[in-house]
């Protein structure tokens, strides 16, 4: 699925100065409202402060992905806001994340399948690239910020080549979302890191 295509301009705020999550996730809303994809404003928010008590939303180098699936939404959208001034008590996975980087994913409860979690591991997994977020933090306009999110704009890091283990080791590990979703492909991220340092 293609990222690019669940954002237009019109979804996308560069440069805001809120103070804290509750004002990022308001903003969020209130541009998906005037973009005509909510039924209800109220019931929407409802659904993601639900979602934000469950487990962290925000991750780590400044991202945080709040989502929420919800029968207040009529299609699947994602609201962007860059902040210029990062928010450091937004809950993370990396405590000393300090976000200012939001990704908002509205999905329609009605949707059948696992969309919600295909448009995480693919935002996921691309921030995981080399340089990509420096690269979102530094578009100047809302159509380079689109063109980034494209599958060409996204190139994988020189040492994702395919790497045949000689070696011996295996790694077992475990990983654990009340989500199930995006921590889980950070996880894994992590664990390949750490098995090629480990040869």
């Amino acid at each position: 699925m293609d990222i690019k295509n669940l954002i237009d301009k019109n979804l996308i705020m560069l440069d805001l100065e809120l103070k804290s999550k509750k004002d990022v996730i308001e903003s969020l809303v209130n541009l998906l409202e005037e973009n005509k994809i909510l039924t209800s404003k109220k019931g929407f928010l409802q659904d993601i402060f639900q979602r934000e008590a469950v487990s962290p939303t925000g991750l780590e180098e400044g991202l945080a992905i709040p989502h929420a699936k919800s029968e207040f939404v009529k299609t699947a959208k994602i609201a962007v806001v860059r902040l210029k001034n990062p928010i450091d008590d937004w809950e993370s996975v990396d405590e000393n994340n300090k976000v200012s980087l939001i990704f908002l994913l509205a999905i329609p409860s009605k949707d059948k399948g696992d969309m919600h979690i295909e448009i995480l591991k693919n935002l996921t997994i691309s921030f995981m690239k080399e340089g990509f977020i420096e690269s979102l933090q530094k578009a100047l306009t809302k159509e380079e910020f689109i063109e980034l999110l494209s599958p060409k704009g996204i190139t994988p890091k020189k040492s994702e080549k395919k790497i045949e283990m000689q070696s011996s080791k295996k790694i077992v590990a475990v990983t654990s979302c009340p989500a199930g979703i995006a921590h889980t492909y950070m996880a894994a991220e992590g664990l390949m890191k750490a098995g090629k340092e480990l040869g």
